[in-house]
């Protein structure tokens, strides 16, 4: 919910204070958002649910044994209605002039991307942020520790700086 509401938001308003073009100041003010508000959610969210924000976090987990299939189905469930909800209250917000400006935050391709492409991107950055997760978070014997949103939060601005302009 918050970073659905949060990540998105700062989209639309990066946008809409650059009169809808992609800058590259847009560019790291969106990435920015993205990584410090995945770092929040997770910091806030460990002792509750691990951390589990991403439905692709929650599947890797019960792919690899970390969590039972049960368990997982219910946490996609909560994660899909907590992102519609936060979509709709950002949409609530909004002024209508806004509302124009990235489309709610919502991905589409960039200008000469093929959908192939854009598809080969989105494996990609998603892999890192599962990978990382894995590693820092969920893994035992890793180094990371209280540290882990931190790393899962660079991962995603990282992310975004690569992947924005693609997809």
């Amino acid at each position: 919910f918050l970073f659905v509401f949060l990540a998105p938001g700062a989209v639309v308003v990066s946008l809409f204070l650059n009169d809808g073009v992609m800058t590259p100041s847009a560019l790291v003010a969106i990435a920015l958002a993205h990584g410090l508000a995945i770092a929040l959610v997770v910091y806030a969210t460990a002792g509750i649910s691990g951390g589990h924000v991403n439905p692709a976090v929650t599947i890797a987990a019960v792919i690899t044994g970390k969590m039972r299939i049960a368990k997982g189905a219910l946490f996609v469930a909560a994660q899909v209605v907590g992102a519609i909800s936060g979509s709709l209250l950002l949409a609530a917000v909004l002024p209508d002039a806004m509302e124009a400006f990235g489309n709610l935050g919502a991905h589409g391709l960039g200008e000469g991307v093929s959908a192939g492409q854009g598809y080969l991107t989105e494996i990609v950055v998603s892999f890192a942020l599962v990978f990382v997760v894995l590693a820092t978070a969920m893994d035992p014997k890793g180094t990371a520790g209280n540290l882990a949103p931190l790393a899962i939060g660079l991962t995603v601005l990282v992310d975004h700086l690569i992947a924005v302009p693609l997809t």
